[in-house]
């Protein structure tokens, strides 16, 4: 099975990750310093280093996180926690947007939001949630 581990170097994550490669799982896990991601390498997981920074943009139109969230743990657990909410009909597309990946969320012919990616060195090291209506009308078609 195919492991992501957020919290990987933590209390938690140490025990872990060593009992998921051993029981032949493929681990991906985070780490947000050197000597974490040297130790995950050193496991067998596959280490993504990140430091993750989510500014959102609702323009006060809709909702979004009223602060910056850093770290790749509060991050997924935001991710996570809004995903319910969005409507069933919606689909997801894999864009560019000024020149980097992103998802857009569609639902029949307009944008609900866009949430594109900083890569440094092949890593995410940013997110960034578009969700200001105003914004969004001036998409063209994905």
């Amino acid at each position: 099975m195919k492991v992501f581990f957020t919290g990987a170097t933590g209390v938690i994550g140490n025990r872990a990750v060593p009992l998921l490669i051993e029981a032949g799982h493929d681990v991906t896990a985070v780490a947000r310093s050197g000597d974490g991601v040297e130790w995950l390498d050193r496991s067998g997981a596959r280490p993504v280093s990140v430091d993750l920074f989510d500014p959102q943009d609702g323009g006060g139109k809709v909702r979004a996180a009223r602060h910056p969230l850093h770290g790749a743990h509060r991050v997924a657990r935001f991710l996570v926690g809004v995903a319910p909410q969005t409507p069933d009909d919606t689909t997801v597309a894999v864009v560019r947007v000024n020149g980097a990946p992103a998802f857009a969320g569609l639902r029949e012919d307009a944008c609900l939001g866009i949430v594109a990616f900083d890569i440094d060195e092949g890593l995410v090291s940013g997110i960034h949630a578009i969700l200001n209506p105003d914004k969004l009308s001036r998409v063209g078609p994905l």
